[in-house]
């Protein structure tokens, strides 16, 4: 049965006792995962008014009389609900409806939201963390996710990082499609507005068999809001401003449901954004500015028993590549390496110089669903990805022309087709069973100078999960089977040769989980695969953004992995709540970039060097997350990561991988109503990264920095404006000014990282008449 709750907001400044002047507002969520049901039918009966919740399920009756009121709320595919009450004060309701997730699945777009692989972590940032990041790139927003970690190329790249897994290890899903680009670049961050997202979810482990060999260190998916069922149109305006490089960003959404069309939705989103030089706590950095121009629509119909999407977005930016990073002589690189503040220094602009990188990507999908009732429901996904990547090095070609000095040095192009078929079937009550096979084929192209060649990859696979769940227990079991083609075109003495590569294995999952009443436990094996890339195998030369040179190893084979996962959570008691997970992940023939001496010496500049190798790895860690309430106002939080990481073979310790931390933070939300302001709260953290694994010094140019510590502010409230429930707040990131470097920033080498950016943001909803 529906469960409501209701409670009356005395207002005793502003509160009207009978006459019509009266404000009823509230939210509608789902019974069972307390996520907001937007744009469902809130009447009431009795008055013959009615409104439609918005994009976040909030709704608003004003200048009310005193009385009685028959409240009922609709939601498709949810059981009307109908609460009877007596309206003497201004009152604010929840009302939590029960929904039927088989039908709802067959309208939600994003495929994702199946409940296969429940075994695996599954972590979900939430709309505060993602409202107070608003203008981060996905790779920093994903920071707040215990074990998430970030790969940092300057302070504009960065690529999610999972329990030190990143790149090809790592899926990136945006709005049901696998992103494909040149992710297997450690400065090539992912093509993506966060903004275009409603939801972001994290799944760590082995996620291989329902998600391909890219995924043996875990899933990122991006999904966005539900478009509108009910005629009408709504949208919401973000802005966010930084001063550490005095960033602005405007991102703008339109959701519309046309009447007279039954059953078509649309949605239109932008995005525009730009900073100026990044700052540490002692000097500016030089050429760090970046801007982006982001587009997205989606058109949909939908009906209850079948329904057809078509999507496509375009990420558009411009990132300059830290200048003091481009160093003309190895006499420099090593006085570099020694400086405790770059060699190439300047003041604050937003002009973007040579060297930086044109980025363009576009991508278009279509995607349509049967319902097939008691036989299951069957989904088709089409995808198309263009990638283009221009790079233009600091030191200008000789050539005078405009043209020439317009030209970029190296440009990349990636074309990726994809065909994805699913089935889904709920059969014997208890059991749930998915199945699908996806194709792809990729084509990579380049113009300039060498640094991978160009290369075909053709690929298939498929796969059948099933999962059983009874009462308090549930168990899953998955197969996959997948195939990998590479072609790679290489120019060698002015013959063209054609290297062919063929890879192929299974991916196999049993997990098993048990509810109990006060805490879950699961427990998930998966094994895995990963083919290497054409970057591991044949790169040789400048790798532009991390100012570095590469060199590949055509005999590398593929990576094996089996990975054991034990996740524990704690339900909500009267103080304490949490989850503590511990993993070890086993890799045959891991791939990384090792660096070796001595640097090397080219005609665009001197650069460490770094070579593709393979070992036998174990990655053994924890996450931890633990809530505890010290009253009903004020929250305690830990959360923190452990990584141990080593080369099975002589038990050394591994390079480029995660500092480990720990992160108290302490959540203050008074009940307070003032106002028109509501859901205040303030948070304070610190966070303690201990020192990245001591190494040789002739196993790296620069040792490993030391630990740091750093203290994070955020604040937030909601308030009324024209009948609109606003949001806003303010971030302070590094607020003591702390100097320190990031291990997993490629230009520790060069320079400290970001002293302190205050981030403010205000997102408003904004409404229109059907």
């Amino acid at each position: 049965m529906p469960v409501f709750l209701l409670f009356a907001n005395f207002l005793l400044a502003q509160q009207q006792q009978g006459g019509c002047h009266i404000t009823l507002q509230g939210k509608v969520l789902d019974e069972h995962n307390k996520e907001f049901l937007p744009y469902a039918t809130v009447l009431i009966k009795n008055r013959g008014l009615a409104v439609v919740s918005d994009s976040l399920g909030m709704f608003s009756f004003q200048n009310l009389c005193a009385g009685s009121c028959v409240l009922v709320a609709k939601h498709i595919d949810c059981e009307d609900v109908t609460i009877t009450f007596n309206l003497s004060v201004d009152t604010v309701i929840a009302i939590y409806q029960e929904h039927h997730t088989k039908e709802l699945q067959q309208l939600v777009i994003s495929s994702q939201r199946s409940t296969v692989q429940q075994s695996l972590n599954l972590a979900t940032i939430g709309r505060r963390e993602m409202e107070s990041n608003a203008g981060k790139a996905l790779g920093e927003m994903l920071k707040e996710v215990s074990g998430v970690s970030s790969l940092q190329t300057g302070n504009s790249i960065s690529k999610p990082v999972i329990h030190g897994l990143h790149s090809n290890r790592v899926l990136i899903l945006n709005n049901g499609v696998r992103q494909e680009g040149q992710q297997w670049g450690n400065e090539h961050g992912p093509e993506i507005d966060p903004f275009v997202a409603d939801k972001i979810t994290v799944l760590k482990g082995a996620a291989g068999v329902r998600y391909g060999p890219d995924a043996i260190g875990g899933v990122v998916i991006l999904e966005p809001a539900i478009l509108r069922d009910s005629a009408g149109y709504d949208g919401v305006i973000h802005m966010a401003g930084a001063s550490n490089g005095r960033q602005g960003t405007v991102s703008g959404l339109i959701n519309g449901n046309i009447k007279a069309l039954n059953g078509l939705n649309f949605r239109l989103q932008g995005t525009l954004k730009k900073a100026g030089n990044a700052h540490t706590p002692d000097y500016y950095l030089k050429n760090t500015g970046f801007n982006e121009k982001n587009f997205s629509a989606a058109l949909a119909y939908q009906k209850n028993n079948y329904g057809s999407e078509v999507f496509y977005s375009r990420f558009n930016s411009t990132i300059g590549i830290f200048s003091a990073a481009h160093i003309g002589n190895l006499t420099d690189l090593q006085r570099a390496f020694r400086s405790s503040v770059p060699l190439d220094t300047a003041g604050f602009s937003y002009e973007i110089n040579r060297p930086y990188q044109q980025i363009i990507h576009d991508l278009f999908k279509w995607k349509s669903y049967i319902n097939l009732n008691k036989a299951g429901k069957l989904t088709y996904t089409f995808s198309r990805q263009h990638d283009n990547r221009a790079e233009y090095d600091k030191h200008r070609p000789r050539n005078d022309s405009v043209a020439a000095l317009n030209k970029p040095e190296l440009t990349f192009i990636i074309h990726t087709l994809m065909h994805e078929v699913v089935y889904d079937l709920q059969h014997h009550r208890k059991f749930n069973l998915q199945a699908g096979a996806v194709s792809m084929h990729q084509a990579n192209s380049y113009e300039g100078r060498y640094f991978i060649p160009n290369f075909i990859n053709r690929g298939w696979g498929s796969f059948i999960i099933e999962n059983y769940k009874y009462r308090h227990f549930f168990a899953e079991a998955g197969i996959r089977y997948d195939e990998r083609k590479l072609r790679v075109f290489l120019e060698q003495n002015g013959f063209i040769t054609q290297p062919y590569f063929r890879y192929s294995s299974l991916s196999g999952l049993i997990g098993t989980g048990f509810n109990f009443e006060k805490f879950d436990v699961k427990l998930n094996f998966g094994s895995g695969w990963r083919a290497p890339s054409a970057n591991e195998l044949y790169a040789n030369g400048v790798h532009h953004g991390a100012a570095a040179v590469e060199i590949g190893d055509e005999n590398l084979t593929r990576e094996n992995n089996i990975n054991t996962a034990l996740w524990l959570g704690i339900k909500p008691q009267k103080k304490l709540s949490g989850e503590i997970e511990v993993y070890q992940n086993n890799i045959q023939n891991f791939i990384y970039l090792l660096p070796v001496q001595p640097a090397t010496l080219t005609i665009r500049g001197a650069f460490p060097t770094f070579r593709y190798t393979q070992i036998n790895a174990v990655l053994r860690g924890a996450d931890v997350q633990l809530k505890y309430s010290i009253n009903n106002n004020l929250q305690l939080t830990v959360r923190g990561n452990y990584l141990y990481a080593i080369n099975a073979d002589d038990q050394t310790r591994l390079t480029q991988m995660p500092q480990n931390m720990i992160e108290p933070t302490l959540t203050w939300e008074p009940k307070l109503k003032i106002n028109k302001i509501s859901d205040l709260f303030f948070k304070v953290s610190y966070q303690m990264f201990d020192r990245a694994p001591l190494l040789g010094n002739d196993e790296d140019y620069v040792m490993p920095p030391p630990g740091y510590r750093l203290l994070n502010t955020n604040a937030g409230f909601k308030f009324k404006l024209h009948r609109q429930f606003c949001t806003t707040g303010i971030s302070i990131n590094n607020a003591l000014n702390t100097r320190y470097r990031n291990y997993l920033n490629r230009y520790r080498y060069f320079a400290d990282e970001l002293g302190t950016n205050v981030l403010l943001y205000l997102k408003i909803p904004i409404h229109f008449k059907s």
